[in-house]
């Protein structure tokens, strides 16, 4: 009788050495992969992202609105590219209005070409806004972000998708992602 077998019968006596097998292994293919996160997330995050919830970002795309707080999912490669998943919570509702605003004072902010005009879409169930912004070296595109705007009653969600990996230079792919944004109800 092998090891194994020896301390199946020891441990659970009557026990399949497979069921054993079984209940040691599933725990830890468990433990690698994401857990949901309570509060704003977005569902299924993209593989080899991993969440920091102490990263910021520099620039708000809420210029004149203070973030109430901040966190993302973030992948890099040892040739130092990397993507980013901001989720950026403002404590205030906003309007569609508050949105077209905040984007025009965005673009004039950080004035770039490759803006893409401000679009409507729905993301949580609820009207959304989203625009994305290509940046170029040459004839290269170098880097794609899409950037959604969701206002709920009191509070107001941006959730922005940077990247300059050649997988995620694609604003459409990334407004896929984006539009995986929820908040629990719970929330």
């Amino acid at each position: 009788m092998s090891r194994f077998r020896q301390a199946a019968a020891r441990f659970l006596p009557g026990c399949r050495p497979m069921l054993l097998l079984g209940i040691a292994v599933v725990p830890g293919l468990l433990a690698c992969s994401q857990p949901m996160r309570d509060g704003p997330r977005i569902r299924q995050v993209p593989e080899g992202f991993i969440y920091d919830a102490n990263a910021s970002q520099a620039r708000s795309v809420l210029l004149d609105v203070e973030k109430a707080d901040e966190g993302a999912w973030i992948q890099m490669t040892l040739d130092d590219e990397h993507s980013s998943i901001f989720i950026t919570r403002y404590a205030v509702g906003l309007d569609p209005r508050d949105v077209e605003a905040a984007y025009e004072a965005y673009v004039e902010r950080y004035p770039a070409p490759g803006y893409t005009r401000l679009e409507e879409i729905e993301i949580d169930g609820r009207p959304a806004w989203g625009f994305a912004q290509t940046q170029w070296t040459g004839d290269a595109l170098c880097a794609v972000s899409y950037c959604a705007i969701i206002p709920y009653e009191s509070q107001t969600f941006a959730v922005e998708f940077f990247s300059d990996m050649e997988r995620w230079l694609d604003p459409v792919s990334q407004r896929e992602v984006v539009s995986r944004f929820e908040v629990p109800h719970s929330s």
